[in-house]
């Protein structure tokens, strides 16, 4: 009798041995797939930071040329017409100085014949 108390005994901790193991193997595989789910957000967020950089970039570029093209408009048309302009044509201060600062036009601007 004694003998297969041992024997099952034996039998009991092999089984709760196998059973350990499995629950290690078990939380081994949760913790590896939540640290893939975090690389692959962490991926992602990265992405997302490289897109809102490369539209900044864009907007920065894009805002160069408007700026660039408002200028050109400025000392072709306004400067001409500088007395002549209607509130809130010039955006700012800069412009209001450009306009009426533009050394080759006199203080009248369009009535001296100011067209190139």
């Amino acid at each position: 009798m004694l003998a297969k108390f041992a024997e099952d005994d034996r039998l009991e901790q092999m089984h709760e041995h196998k059973r350990r193991m499995k629950v290690e193997a078990h939380k081994r595989e949760a913790e590896r797939l939540v640290e893939l789910r975090r690389e692959a957000f962490d991926q992602q967020r990265e992405a997302e930071r490289e897109h809102e950089r490369h539209l900044r970039d864009d907007e920065g570029d894009r805002q160069k040329i408007i700026d660039e093209e408002r200028q050109k408009l400025l000392t072709e048309h306004a400067v001409p017409l500088r007395n002549f302009l209607p509130k809130g044509t010039l955006a700012d201060m800069a412009d209001h100085d450009f306009v009426f600062n533009h050394p080759g036009y006199g203080s009248k601007g369009a009535s001296k014949g100011g067209y190139k």
